[in-house]
């Protein structure tokens, strides 16, 4: 009887797999007639069928189980677009993002994706919202990239949670936010988002909600390691959370407590801090630029700086020069509101690592010169972050090939002459001229011998208060330098 019961049971479960099989090899042969013909009259199909299809798809795309066929997976893709379905909507317009099998078309992927993402596809909704974060084929709009995010989010996306937890970590497209950051992670990490870990593993090793957490910083990255998040492999390799602690323990000795952005806006209220232009930054500035966190909550990291404003003093170029050799190359093209947009402003600029989008200048009454700097990167124009570099003044003339202005007495100028200490690398005849600063001259004082070395000058200096812009010009170079008469 027991024999009975299982040679039945067996002829049963072989019968039930033989069923299995030839249901699953018709609906196969159905799906590869299907996608051989992608006619626009065939009948709907069912979900078994829609979810064949998309496997068969990924297989010939992947080249699993099968060899790599991209022309195949297209059509299967196209026949199921035709038929509506949301996620061959959103493969087909990834294709087109990355010219994947097709000729790059940022329009058919965004026209593709928009369609699945209102019909609530949640994938199409996060590749549209990574279309407006690096601008692929739309303008850069991290507001946009946000709202993509968050209707994402709310579906239950582990990468909306990433999303949102990254642009609110960085404050792009939302107020910037630590703590909402990092709810947004946890959510995500709880989903088995291995970017989530990563981040709030740097979340926690640098403290950014106050003190360092290395131990949940630790188990983070172990847990982006363990699900496949290439960065912290590669970061875990060279000892991340040690060299961290190392960072930490020398940002304590910077100068901390003091958030330059407030204190450029207080001097700027109180009148002890002025804008200025150009004009008036002719010469060699010394100092440390400070790179804060994404709050300004502490300083981040400092370095030395060295700027030189060469040119005429009037449109000018400014060098920034790290261990004497020049990384960067200013060029300030338009002025607004004292503004200087930048273009071809690279740190190491052979290399374009980084660019210059935005500074602005400042003078305090101390004659202390604060640049708050805004830079993004160049690979996806993403903002890095701030920095507020401050400086003093070294030399006030710009070096020339053959003309120094060594110094000026008195200075501020407030007697009616001036006397101007200027090197010379040989003999010469130079001309001397003042300019306000909207580029007039108003004062010329013909042409006059000097000698090599040191020439001390006299000139007479009966004019108005205010700024003023002397130029020097030799028979081998010329150099200029701003001063203030009181």
């Amino acid at each position: 009887m027991v024999k009975s019961i299982g040679n039945t049971y067996m002829l049963n479960n072989m019968i039930y797999k033989i069923v299995i099989f030839c249901l699953m090899s018709l609906c196969l042969i159905r799906a590869n007639a299907q996608s051989e013909s992608i006619s626009k009259d065939v009948t709907p199909i069912d979900t078994l069928g829609i979810n064949v299809l998309l496997n068969t798809a990924k297989q010939y795309k992947y080249g699993i189980n099968t060899d790599v066929n991209i022309k195949k997976a297209i059509r299967i893709y196209k026949y199921l677009v035709r038929k509506g379905n949301t996620d061959a909507m959103t493969e087909l317009g990834k294709m087109f993002i990355d010219g994947d099998g097709v000729e790059q078309n940022y329009k058919r992927a965004y026209f593709l994706l928009k369609r699945a993402a209102q019909s609530n596809n949640v994938r199409a909704m996060c590749v549209i919202a990574k279309m407006y974060q690096f601008g692929l084929g739309v303008k850069q709009n991290y507001e946009k990239a946000y709202l993509y995010y968050f209707d994402a989010m709310q579906h239950g996306s582990p990468e909306g949670f990433y999303g949102l937890g990254y642009l609110t970590y960085k404050g792009l497209g939302t107020k910037q936010n630590y703590e909402k950051a990092e709810i947004y992670l946890r959510k995500g990490s709880e989903k088995g988002h291995s970017g989530c870990d990563f981040l709030l593993g740097s979340y926690y090793a640098n403290g950014m909600n106050g003190t360092p957490n290395y131990e949940k910083a630790q188990k983070h990255y172990n847990m982006a390691v363990k699900r496949g998040h290439n960065w912290t492999i590669d970061l875990t390799q060279y000892n991340t959370l040690d060299s961290i602690k190392s960072k930490n323990q020398s940002r304590q000795k910077m100068i901390v407590g003091q958030n330059l952005k407030e204190l450029i806006q207080k001097k700027a209220q109180d009148k002890t801090m002025t804008t200025t232009d150009l004009h008036s930054l002719a010469g060699r500035w010394t100092g440390t630029i400070y790179t804060y966190d994404w709050s300004y909550r502490k300083i981040f990291d400092q370095e030395p700086i060295t700027l030189l404003f060469t040119g005429d003093g009037i449109f000018g170029t400014m060098k920034w020069i790290n261990n004497d050799t020049v990384s960067t190359i200013f060029t300030p093209d338009i002025q607004e509101n004292n503004y200087f947009k930048m273009s071809k402003l690279h740190k190491n600029y052979q290399q374009k690592k980084w660019v210059v989008t935005k500074a602005s200048f400042y003078v305090d009454s101390d004659n202390k010169l604060y640049i708050p700097i805004s830079t993004i990167k160049f690979n996806n124009k993403e903002p890095r972050k701030p920095a507020i570099a401050v400086l003093h003044r070294d030399v006030i003339s710009v070096p020339s090939q053959s003309l120094k202005i060594v110094g000026i007495t008195p200075l501020p100028v407030k007697d009616t002459s001036m006397t101007i200490k200027l090197y010379a690398e040989n003999d010469d005849i130079v001309t001397i001229s003042i300019y306000n600063m909207a580029s007039i001259k108003i004062a010329d004082y013909g042409s006059i011998k000097i000698k090599k070395g040191i020439n001390e000058l006299t000139i007479n200096a009966t004019i108005a208060q205010g700024k003023y812009l002397l130029k020097i010009v030799g028979n081998k170079g010329l150099v200029t330098t701003v001063f203030t008469h009181l």
